[in-house]
């Protein structure tokens, strides 16, 4: 393990969170949701708990059909990983979540994940229907230095078929025999 640091849990004050989604979001409902994940996000960092009526919409933002609420939605529910065992249960479902883009915007926030999670999250993701996910996949590999990761790699690239994504597990597998000592 390289020692990572889990992300501080804090959060800005609720109208520079607001005054942030100006950019992000036109739509009303978009907006209205990601209200609910800055307010739900806030309790959480305030109380140190996380509650199943705050998970909620961090969940509904995170497998929204905007990209844009996804991804704020994705990265609040990877740092809360780092704190409550439900949220990285949850951020674990999503690796089956039928939409495509939902599980690539989470394979490639898996950066932002705990690192001891990492193997099992990387097992299903290189496992993959999508090769966009599989190559995300296979680029996280190449940049972590989690333990399992080598031997992951080298089972993946025993099966896999399509080249945009060989190429990067064979990176990634060069990057994790030069990590060894």
């Amino acid at each position: 393990m390289s020692g990572r640091k889990r992300p501080r849990l804090f959060s800005f004050g609720r109208e520079t969170e607001l005054a942030n989604l100006d950019s992000w979001v036109e739509d009303a409902d978009q907006r209205a949701l990601l209200v609910s994940v800055v307010d739900a996000f806030i309790e959480v960092t305030r109380t140190r708990k996380l509650a199943p009526e705050n998970l909620a919409p961090v969940l509904a933002a995170a497998v929204h059909p905007s990209e844009n609420v996804r991804a704020i939605g994705i990265t609040r529910l990877a740092v809360l990983t780092h704190y409550f065992p439900e949220a990285l249960a949850a951020f674990g479902n999503l690796v089956h979540h039928s939409d495509p883009g939902v599980r690539l915007y989470a394979c490639a926030s898996l950066a932002n994940a705990p690192e001891e999670a990492l193997p099992d999250l990387l097992r299903d993701f290189l496992a993959d229907p999508s090769w966009e996910v599989r190559k995300s996949a296979a680029q996280v590999c190449a940049t972590t230095k989690a333990a399992e990761i080598l031997t992951l790699v080298d089972q993946r690239l025993q099966r896999e078929r399509d080249a945009r994504v060989r190429v990067v597990l064979e990176l990634a597998a060069r990057f994790q025999r030069d990590q060894r000592p």
